[in-house]
């Protein structure tokens, strides 16, 4: 008769148990939505505009790009750092800026803002545009929220353009320097 009793009362408390796990179990998930990762995005490609005759390299999450302008008087390339960027993996499309390094009189100092937008990826249809500005908040403004951004746009003539998410970042609580 004992062992009778045994049994049902190890299987109540086996399921009691796995009952008060599985409330942990969710109770840390839901812990763990809150604080989860944010996705990483990237854009990146080399494009040939023409009218005039530009070359850009970029790749935001290394942060460089190179631009060419062939038709500049004298020519134009140059190497930066991006410093701002704003990806929308959804629809294809992202800003960035970068500011004009010395040796380019009458250029240097300008913060350029480029945007760039895949129309479709099969048949290489991208659209591209950049606006220049000495003034770095309406610089990082246009990047940012893209709000009083009008930029001139060229008819890309070849090239490769990706805009994809890249992995997890950091939580936005560590992002925002918040140790939990």
């Amino acid at each position: 008769m004992k062992r009778r009793r045994t049994v049902p009362l190890i299987a109540v408390l086996s399921f009691a148990a796995l009952a008060l796990l599985a409330g942990r179990a969710r109770a840390m998930t839901m812990t763990t939505d809150a604080a989860a990762p944010v996705a990483k995005t990237n854009a990146n490609g080399e494009i040939q505009m023409l009218n005039p005759h530009q070359k850009i390299h970029f790749n935001i999450q290394t942060t460089n790009v190179e631009y060419w302008n062939y038709d500049y008087p004298g020519g134009l390339n140059y190497t930066s750092t991006i410093t701002c960027s704003w990806v929308d993996v959804p629809n294809q499309q992202a800003r960035f800026m970068f500011q004009i390094p010395a040796g380019h009189p009458g250029l240097s100092g300008l913060y350029v803002v480029a945007y760039i937008k895949i129309i479709d990826s099969p048949t290489k249809q991208y659209l591209y545009g950049h606006a220049a500005t000495s003034d770095l908040a309406t610089a990082t403004q246009w990047c940012q929220t893209g709000t009083g951004f009008s930029p001139a746009m060229y008819p890309v003539k070849s090239g490769v353009l990706y805009v994809k998410n890249v992995g997890s970042g950091p939580t936005p609580d560590e992002a925002a320097g918040v140790n939990g």
